[in-house]
């Protein structure tokens, strides 16, 4: 138990200008135990350059270059041939803290009914300057996401493997949100700790994923809650009613011809 294997997954593709800071951050965590898979959709940027540097560095498990079926389920690939007792995934353009695995460990270690663990993440952009730092509530559960603020803190999280068994793996139908529903399936039977500090750095940019979701991703947070039962119109669903107005408009307003 003193020596908890922690797996971190990354998925990748096309992210050749950014991937190796983070790969970098993985290996220079503070804590030593850890497996890491590396999971390449074929890339057709400069990623694989990066990848040939690491394919023999003893600290990187295995890299994986073939397709898959999206982000989704590259990690739950990840996931299910993780040897650690610990999992957890960075995108490739994202930056863990140093320190963000050996302060996680510390709670998987004390309880074993934590499932889950996470921390401040700060966003910086595409030139890795800070734009803002966001802090979580510091005491997450289910009954918090479902009806108050579904935002959860997903780089630099780390899970119990067991609890994501539990959970069914991810959601490979969810194309935005596989985090929130995975962390409503492990706070369903466990609890979450918040680190004290700051987990990630989140890289924000125009061509990200979150920023251009748009009706799609509040769509698909609408679902998610409805699957987790939710109740009929908490302060989470009326926010997503109120952005989603907010998108249309915008839209219509943008219309050419106008």
């Amino acid at each position: 138990m003193n020596n908890l294997i922690v797996t971190i997954i990354t998925p990748s593709f096309n992210q050749g200008e950014y991937i190796e800071k983070t790969i970098l951050s993985v290996l220079n965590q503070s804590y030593p135990h850890i497996e890491y898979i590396i999971i390449d959709a074929l890339s057709t940027d400069t990623t694989s350059l990066v990848l040939d540097k690491y394919e023999n560095n003893p600290r990187v498990s295995r890299i994986i270059r073939e397709k898959d079926d999206g982000q989704a389920d590259a990690i739950e690939k990840g996931f299910r041939m993780a040897k650690g007792e610990i999992v957890g995934w960075i995108n490739s353009d994202d930056i863990l803290a140093e320190d963000v695995v050996e302060k996680s460990v510390v709670h998987f270690r004390e309880n074993s009914h934590v499932g889950l663990t996470y921390g401040d993440i700060v966003f910086i952009d595409g030139q890795g300057k800070k734009i803002m730092t966001k802090k979580p509530h510091p005491a997450l559960n289910s009954e918090y996401l479902l009806n108050t603020d579904y935002d959860v803190f997903q780089p630099g999280s780390f899970y119990r493997k067991s609890a994501v068994e539990g959970a069914g793996y991810l959601n490979r139908d969810l194309n935005f949100c596989m985090d929130l529903d995975l962390w409503l399936g492990i706070l369903g039977t466990h609890e979450a700790r918040y680190i004290n500090g700051t987990a990630s750095f989140f890289r924000w940019y125009e061509t990200t994923k979150t920023a251009n979701g748009g009706l799609q991703f509040l769509q698909e947070i609408f679902k998610t809650l409805n699957c987790h039962q939710a109740r009929f119109l908490p302060k989470t669903k009326r926010r997503i009613l109120w952005y989603s107005l907010k998108t249309i408009v915008k839209k219509a307003i943008a219309r050419p011809g106008r």
